[in-house]
């Protein structure tokens, strides 16, 4: 029998400043967010999957490891270096997931980017003879080059996701080699996030900005404030709008600029265009309140 997702909706008031603030919530998480959260970060070949029962029994319904030895290819991030086999374990088989739903463990021979928590070192894995990892918090999928999906006839197809892959690996090693943020490299980590705000990947374009983007910082606000005109990609437009609202002095400034961009692509089109919706009016009237999906909940990170 099949289940049904049912996705958490959040309401909130049809104003640019609310929906600047549920933006600002739904876009928040960077690579560096990603990095910062995980133990480890590597590119690796998926090998098979076997079930292991927990030691001493688990409150999972399973009362089962299901566990995927990968064959490391190059740690960019942890202390595997020289480690060519590891684990990568969940309790249930739809707690590894790929494209963001829940369609099982991945399969043998899939190249992917993981982000790892870990190694573990609790009772359920002592038994093991890898090292074991689990997804880091807030890694919903798996990163796969290649993934197994279907068209709208049903047909199984592979979609080639090499170049995405690659954009957040590139990001990932740009965020390493960046100076430290300690008072020796401050002015250097700063000069160059504020170069790579134009930085033609959008990870790294992304967390440029939410690094930079410190509350009353008015040489930020300007920077962002400049390169709204010739923004075209609507994540990074969102992105500057957002920093934007972050940074500016002047209160509307965000919201007046959000409402123009709005008006030139049709409003409730562009909304749509980010899955956020209007409550039920009355005819003629403008709704008062919009809903879209919840962001989700990701663990507490210092911005940097």
């Amino acid at each position: 029998m099949s289940m049904t997702q049912v996705q958490p909706v959040e309401v909130f008031p049809n104003t640019s400043a609310a929906i600047l603030a549920y933006l600002a919530r739904r876009t928040m998480d960077t690579v560096g967010d990603q990095v910062r959260r995980a133990g480890a970060v590597v590119v690796g070949v998926s090998g098979e999957t076997d079930v292991y029962p927990i030691p001493g029994g688990h409150k999972a319904d399973t009362g089962s490891l299901f566990v995927t030895s990968w064959t490391a290819e190059h740690w960019l991030v942890g202390q595997g270096e020289g480690q060519p086999l590891f684990y990568l374990v969940a309790i249930d088989p739809h707690e590894v997931v790929t494209g963001g739903t829940a369609t099982g463990l991945v399969s043998s021979g899939q190249r992917a980017l993981l982000f790892l928590s870990g190694p573990r070192h609790d009772a359920a894995v002592t038994a093991l003879p890898l090292p074991a990892y689990s997804l880091a918090p807030g890694e919903g999928s798996l990163q796969l080059l290649q993934e197994e999906t279907f068209d709208g006839r049903g047909r199984p197809v592979t979609e080639d996701r090499s170049a995405q892959v690659a954009a957040i690996q590139e990001a990932v090693e740009w965020y390493i080699a960046l100076p430290e943020a300690d008072v020796a490299g401050s002015a250097l980590r700063r000069k160059a996030l504020l170069a790579a705000l134009d930085h033609t990947n959008p990870h790294i374009a992304h967390c440029a900005v939410r690094s930079l983007a410190q509350p009353g910082d008015e040489q930020m606000a300007k920077a962002f404030r400049q390169r709204l005109p010739a923004a075209s990609d609507p994540h990074y437009q969102i992105d500057l709008l957002v920093g934007l609202w972050l940074t500016a002095a002047q209160i509307g400034e965000a919201e007046a600029a959000l409402e123009q961009l709005m008006r030139s692509r049709r409003r409730s089109r562009w909304l749509a265009a980010w899955d956020i919706h209007a409550t039920s009016a009355g005819r003629g009237r403008r709704p008062q309140s919009l809903y879209a999906p919840q962001p989700p909940s990701l663990p507490a990170m210092n911005t940097g």
